[in-house]
């Protein structure tokens, strides 16, 4: 079960590229935002926390502004659950 309240850029790529590759490395590479991450994270690497945090936020406002509103708005309405009884948590 996936917490209350996340939006998976997973789910947004694929709205942007259906049927492609949508790996973050891949969204990254297609995206040309490498250069940018690389400067926010110099220490780092792809497949390393600090390197793919910093790319899922980059990534993030990135499809946001690049992604038609509706198809936006059906990528997060489809990562976002209704709220049940049962309170998600992280853990």
């Amino acid at each position: 079960m996936k917490p209350a309240g996340l939006i998976d850029t997973l789910a947004l790529a694929r709205r942007a590229w259906p049927g492609g590759k949508n790996g973050l490395a891949t969204v990254i590479e297609r995206c040309a935002l490498s250069d940018h991450i690389d400067t926010l994270a110099p220490d780092s690497q792809p497949h390393r926390n600090l390197w793919d945090t910093v790319a899922t936020a980059v990534l993030f406002t990135h499809l946001t502004r690049h992604i038609p509103d509706s198809d936006l708005i059906a990528a997060i309405a489809k990562s976002i659950k209704a709220p049940s009884s049962e309170q998600p948590t992280l853990f």
